[in-house]
């Protein structure tokens, strides 16, 4: 149960990562040993969160668990190179096939995934000693894949556990700016292939161009 909240004025929209970054440094002088990111969006029901810590306590390799989220419009399914991304329906597939088989056994009700979703997260406060903070490039959209794939990079584990659900209120955002949340998300996706596969990110590059989608810089 939350028994005190601390507002922080940042004076500006400092984005997604931004604002995040805001409250996890803030949480880690307090000397959170757990952080949740959360959206402003999402319907967390009674005890979700306890699962999630459940879960994340019982996987001393796990870095980050997720919840099954059920999404209040058309569901997003973002693809990118060496990883899925389905968390909008809970659908999510395990990791590469180069794995060892004990690596995908679930832990104490968490399954090993390539992401979870960012929208609500779990996160051992000590992930960011290895990984940094997320990446501010990222103002809206594709962050928390990034953070995925830097926690898997380092041997960490990424968990979905189905034991607990929330809902997602999606596209507030893009329903009231959609050309600045499209560009923003098209940025974002950019700045993932040049920061994880620079060399697709030409390619990319050129069919934004051919489909009139290239973001301004």
């Amino acid at each position: 149960m939350l028994s005190k909240i601390t507002y922080i004025d940042t004076g500006s929209n400092l984005g997604f990562s931004g604002g995040m970054n805001v409250g996890i440094r803030h949480a880690r002088r307090r000397g959170a040993d757990r952080i949740l990111l959360v959206n402003s969006d999402v319907i967390v029901p009674p005890d979700a969160v306890e699962q999630l810590e459940r879960v994340l306590d019982s996987a001393p390799r796990a870095g980050i668990v997720g919840p099954v989220v059920l999404a209040r419009s058309e569901p997003d399914r973002i693809a990118t190179l060496g990883m899925s991304y389905a968390a909008a329906t809970g659908r999510m597939r395990h990791r590469g096939t180069g794995d060892r088989a004990s690596d995908h056994r679930p832990a104490a009700g968490g399954e090993v995934v390539d992401a979870v979703s960012g929208c609500l997260m779990l996160i051992k406060s000590e992930v960011f000693d290895a990984v940094g903070l997320l990446d501010e490039r990222y103002f809206l959209y594709t962050e928390d894949v990034d953070l995925c794939a830097a926690i898997r990079a380092r041997g960490r584990r990424i968990l979905f556990t189905p034991a607990a659900t929330i809902t997602h209120l999606r596209g507030r955002s893009r329903a009231t700016r959609p050309a600045a949340s499209n560009a923003a998300y098209r940025r974002s996706h950019l700045a993932f292939y040049e920061k994880h596969h620079p060399r697709w990110a030409p390619i990319l590059r050129l069919y934004l161009r051919l489909r009139g989608q290239m973001p301004r810089a």
